[in-house]
């Protein structure tokens, strides 16, 4: 249900929305649930989506790529966060 609420708040409220994906997804990667990290990529998925909805492109890239670093030694979770890279030329 919170990610239907997310979706509708998308456009308006996209700053909300990535708080709060973030912060979910960021609660599942530092706890180093595995069994999760599928869960953790659709939440980043949704953070993706409202930095891309609030033209911010540049800060969604850069906390990836921190991110990525953080997490390198998670091999089931570093291929998720590669997957969501947005390439800018796009």
């Amino acid at each position: 249900m919170l990610r239907a609420v997310m979706m509708a708040a998308m456009t308006t409220h996209p700053d909300w929305v990535i708080q709060r994906s973030r912060a979910a997804a960021e609660e599942i990667m530092n706890a180093a649930r595995s069994s999760s990290y599928e869960v953790a990529a659709e939440w980043l998925a949704l953070t993706r989506e409202a930095h891309l909805k609030a033209d911010r492109l540049v800060e969604w890239s850069v906390w990836l790529a921190e991110l990525i670093q953080k997490h390198a030694r998670k091999y089931k979770l570093k291929p998720l966060l590669e997957k969501l890279k947005v390439d800018p030329r796009s």
